[in-house]
């Protein structure tokens, strides 16, 4: 999830956002669908200043981890700072609006497998296989955004999934199974175009699935926000299994992000 607090101001040229999404704002989510911890990550408006994502770890206590934007020059100082505030790893956004080059991110991997972190990637995953090897040959572990981030429905044949699941054979890539409502052109609030490529990642390897909420759906437009009980509607029908739920909502993001 993300954080957006007018006490820390938007980076130049952010686009407009007239809505807040704070840690007390969270923390009633929290209590209405029972859940426990949160993983803070950079929004793009920030930029690379990740303030507001080391204010929001303060406030959650331990409760929390984080996940940071920062450019190709960053310090190894800088990140071990950033470590010791509950970071776990560095985003890389490499759809509009890019703060690091593809060229950067070997680098900024070598730094977080100092750090025991991951790289959290978010891509166009119809795109995939032409960056395959790269991913494969990244030293740490990698985090892909939002079930692939296929920006239309695609088949298991798809060369861009098969890659995916080729890289969930490492056993170092994981993916974060989040923003069906960006992706989906069925809508809410079954989201059923995205059962299939869901329950495909889900058997190939359960685990290393992670749910997010992506709450508040920070480029999306008010008239159109989720709701995020149909986001984990979504999710139970798909994984009905009990085993597979606690993997995905409990245990695999507790091993990712160090809450044990």
């Amino acid at each position: 999830m993300h954080i957006i607090d007018r006490r820390f101001p938007f980076a130049q040229g952010a686009l407009p956002l007239n809505r807040e999404a704070r840690v007390e704002d969270y923390r009633r989510l929290q209590a209405r669908y029972g859940l426990q911890r949160a993983v803070v990550v950079q929004a793009t408006y920030y930029g690379t200043d990740n303030s507001c994502v080391l204010e929001s770890l303060r406030e959650f206590g331990g409760t929390a981890r984080g996940v940071v934007v920062v450019d190709g020059g960053a310090s190894l100082e800088t990140l071990r700072r950033f470590r010791a505030a509950g970071v776990q790893g560095i985003r890389c956004r490499m759809t509009d609006r890019a703060v690091v080059a593809w060229e950067d991110i070997p680098r900024l991997a070598k730094s977080a497998a100092d750090l025991g972190w991951h790289i959290q990637l978010q891509m166009d995953g119809r795109r995939l296989h032409e960056r395959e090897d790269m991913i494969r040959e990244l030293p740490c572990d990698v985090v892909i955004e939002h079930s692939g981030k296929f920006m239309e429905p695609v088949d298991v044949s798809h060369p861009g999934l098969a890659a995916l699941l080729r890289l969930l054979d490492t056993g170092r890539v994981w993916v974060k199974l989040s923003g069906i409502y960006n992706t989906s052109l069925s809508g809410p609030p079954l989201y059923a175009d995205l059962e299939n490529l869901t329950r495909t990642l889900v058997r190939h390897a359960p685990g290393h699935m992670v749910w997010a909420s992506d709450w508040p759906f920070v480029l999306t437009a008010d008239e159109d926000l989720p709701r995020v009980g149909d986001l984990i509607g979504a999710m139970l029908r798909w994984v009905p299994e009990q085993e597979l739920r606690k993997k995905i909502f409990s245990d695999n993001p507790a091993r990712l992000y160090k809450f044990l």
